[in-house]
């Protein structure tokens, strides 16, 4: 599953269509959250398909605030967290099964913890804000 969102009124390809898959578009909409909460306020469903979105200034205004993130550093660093905070942890044999009379290990895998699914990088960051500087605005779908 994945989020279309589609510019209100782009003024170029790039403001167009941006997409993401759930396991990339939560963690850019939580990014969003945090670090523009004044701005993404004015979209209550930014999880869900729902058709919600920015208005044009309202998608300029959050280009610029994840722009400066980008600019400063900050979102470098919030990457490099994400990713230490979600490392996976080695697979290990965690016992043996038979199959066909072979001794098979099976993997100790933690499936409780799917926040390792989830992605976060500024390149996809920086792609984001391409599209919302030419949408004129967006919607959610």
């Amino acid at each position: 599953m994945g989020m279309d969102v589609c510019g209100k009124n782009p003024t170029s390809k790039e403001g167009e269509y941006f997409c993401n898959n759930v396991w990339w578009w939560h963690p850019l909409a939580e990014y969003a959250c945090r670090v523009a909460p004044e701005v993404t306020l004015d979209c209550e469903y930014w999880h869900t398909n729902d058709g919600d979105g920015l208005d044009a200034d309202g998608a300029a205004a959050l280009a610029d605030a994840l722009d400066a993130e980008i600019e400063s550093g900050r979102a470098k660093g919030y990457e490099r967290k994400w990713r230490e905070d979600r490392a996976d942890d080695p697979e290990e044999p965690s016992g043996f099964v038979t199959i066909d009379g072979k001794a098979v290990p099976t993997l100790k895998i933690d499936i409780n913890n799917i926040e390792k699914h989830y992605r976060f990088d500024v390149e996809n960051l920086s792609r984001f804000v391409k599209f919302l500087r030419a949408s004129g605005g967006f919607e959610i779908w």
